[in-house]
């Protein structure tokens, strides 16, 4: 079986979904020595040199952004046929061959304010259409299935619920050197509460976190840092700093894009991980934290209950007094923070990145099979 995947995400850098899609392919290379894949992307990139000979890169000849959907991905389809194609959201226009297709969530639907106005209208109408005409829809979340069904009308046995996985470089980083050295590197606090994610984007809901820290005041917070990490270019990140000095908290630090190596080591370091997003299809972020032995809180909505179960406190993503109060228990109660971190192990350890490359491999020999069926 010839397999084409667009991989354009597995391409950029810090991209929504890059990690869903390196990580994809690289356990597909694990799992699979039998079938042949094309990954048809924007431009190339050092990562595709990992995986095996089984994999060949096609570059688009013409590397724009939306409207590859209607010219460059259409015509490769084209000119060199595929078993099977598997595209992230959107299938190229015109194209009828047997398709997969992944659906990580309709945030566009609940939150329009958050796009641009042109994204929002070619979201809302190309990804429905995708929907109608894929042969299978691939989600990470039971909440994201329920959201399809409900939103689009997806018939329940076109959605195949597939969770994500987490790498195994997030484990707890015992070298007191190495956690100095990162906090070093970044600028950041002995003691810190930790917020990581694209800061960039509304719904991670990083305001009201930082409401909440100031709420918590000087001496219930025990001289905590907290820190906000994640690329901070842009108005929407400026508008959050600015936000910071404007509340007078020195204690408030954003170091910016931490490098993917460091990650592991800095969510070690902290005391407690922060993640009150408004929306999320999955959310990696909490169980990573959990799978470095950091307690986590969480917002209580859309998959993120779903996700990490009893293993966090989970808060209403709309009210700062419950974060306050959540964040004040964390940081005053050993006993709660030492129950959080070993609950927090035993469910990151569910989520692994081969069984979600399996079951992505047994959705194209389903959609195969439907091809051999009516050809």
């Amino acid at each position: 079986m010839l397999i084409g995947i667009e991989t354009s995400a597995a391409s950029l850098e810090n991209a929504g979904d890059t990690t869903y899609m390196r990580e994809l392919l690289a356990g597909l290379a694990r799992v699979d020595a039998r079938n042949y894949y094309r990954l048809i992307a924007i431009r190339p990139h050092p990562f595709y040199a990992q995986l095996s000979d089984r994999f060949v890169f096609r570059h688009l000849s013409r590397p724009w952004s939306l409207l590859r959907y209607f010219t460059s991905l259409p015509w490769e389809l084209r000119r060199h046929p595929v078993d099977v194609v598997h595209v992230q959201y959107i299938l190229p226009t015109g194209f009828s061959g047997r398709s997969v297709v992944t659906i990580h969530d309709l945030h566009f639907e609940h939150y329009p304010r958050h796009y641009p106005p042109v994204d929002r209208m070619f979201l809302k109408y190309f990804v429905r259409r995708s929907t109608r005409q894929a042969d299978q829809i691939v989600t990470d979340s039971e909440h994201s299935k329920r959201d399809l069904q409900a939103r689009y009308g997806v018939a329940e046995e076109k959605i195949r619920v597939i969770p994500l996985g987490i790498n195994p470089r997030f484990r707890p980083e015992p070298d007191p050197a190495r956690l100095r050295a990162v906090r070093e590197k970044y600028g950041v606090a002995d003691r810190f509460i930790l917020f990581i994610g694209r800061i960039v984007d509304q719904r991670k809901n990083a305001s009201l976190l930082m409401d909440a820290f100031v709420a918590l005041g000087r001496e219930a917070a025990c001289g905590h840092q907290l820190v906000i990490a994640g690329k901070n270019e842009g108005r929407g990140p400026a508008a959050l700093m600015a936000k910071a000095r404007t509340l007078g908290e020195g204690r408030i630090h954003f170091p910016g894009f931490i490098a993917e190596a460091d990650v592991p080591a800095l969510m070690s370091a902290a005391s407690v991980f922060v993640y009150p997003s408004l929306f999320e299809g999955f959310g990696l972020p909490p169980l990573e934290a959990m799978a470095c032995g950091t307690p986590v809180v969480s917002s209580n909505v859309t998959s993120l209950p779903e996700v990490v179960g009893e293993a966090a406190l989970l808060v209403n993503p709309h009210d700062r007094d419950e974060l306050v109060e959540a964040l004040r228990r964390l940081l005053a109660d050993t006993d709660l923070r030492q129950h959080l971190r070993e609950e927090g192990f035993q469910r990151a350890a569910k989520y692994v990145w081969d069984h979600c490359a399996r079951q992505t491999l047994a959705v194209y020999e389903d959609v195969y099979r439907m091809t051999s069926k009516t050809s």
